[in-house]
């Protein structure tokens, strides 16, 4: 029995990354990291996607903190509302005051500690 050799080069023409290359459903050569195309012209080439610019997201739950709210301070804070939904009060209670200790004037995290602590 014989060894199936592929036909395939070992590396792509235009990125050089080897065993990138297969045949795509229009039977042509294509590389799976830049889109490559055995035969293609600079004017066929599909255009880039556009790049989406960062957004800041807003908190994940309602605040009513007037201010800005820091980063890890959101993340904590969220992470007690979704243990408050699961009903893990002890880690809920434990994020909250993490919080609060990271940002001292963060209304929601006192609101919510005097919430679970009643």
């Amino acid at each position: 029995m014989s060894v199936i050799r592929s036909l395939a080069p070992k590396k792509c023409p235009n990125c050089d990354a080897p065993k990138s290359l297969f045949v795509d459903d229009d039977r042509k050569l294509t590389c799976r990291l830049c889109g490559w195309k055995e035969g293609q012209t600079e004017d066929e080439k599909a255009p880039a996607p556009p790049q989406r610019k960062k957004m800041d997201w807003p908190l994940s739950y309602g605040t009513i903190h007037p201010g800005r709210v820091e980063t890890w301070t959101q993340a904590k804070f969220n992470s007690g509302i979704d243990a408050v939904r699961q009903e893990r009060y002890k880690d809920a209670i434990r994020s909250f005051e993490q919080a609060v200790d990271n940002q001292r004037d963060f209304l929601d995290g006192h609101l919510w500690l005097a919430r679970l602590h009643d």
